[in-house]
């Protein structure tokens, strides 16, 4: 399976700008700038595209890897924190919100821990990965 995100780019690195567009069209031509990435300035920059992948594959992980272990989670969510200092990203911080029948703060810590090892997001990003993880709500039939 291969997938692709295409970005363009015109002007200078300081003046121009460009856009981002993902191969599902889930969003299209998401402007990108100097501005946006230094400034805060509408649109988005590469370490929030890159948060909101580590995120969403850090959780789906996460998901299949409880499940293997025998858990359901009715909710889990995941913040992704990405540090981009001198001009290179030095770590990726995660923190997971959960709600699961049946699991204690041990075990839950296990699982994160196995979903880090395996992501493949984590993996591929080779960085500095923190995680914090803490059950919302502990759920007993």
């Amino acid at each position: 399976m291969k997938h692709y995100a295409t970005a363009t780019w015109t002007g200078s690195g300081l003046k121009g700008g460009g856009t981002v567009t993902i191969q599902s069209n889930a969003f299209g031509g998401v402007s990108y700038s100097f501005d946006s990435r230094f400034k805060n300035e509408p649109g988005t920059k590469p370490e929030e595209l890159l948060a909101a992948a580590h995120a969403s594959d850090f959780t789906m992980k996460l998901s299949f890897i409880l499940a293997d272990a025998g858990f359901a989670p009715e909710y889990l969510s995941t913040t992704c924190t990405v540090d981009f200092e001198r001009g290179q990203i030095s770590a990726s911080r995660l923190l997971v919100s959960a709600t699961i029948q049946h699991i204690d703060q041990a075990t839950l810590n296990k699982c994160i821990m196995v979903a880090m090892a395996t992501c493949p997001l984590s993996v591929a990003l080779n960085e500095k990965i923190n995680i914090e993880a803490k059950i919302e709500k502990i759920i007993e039939n």
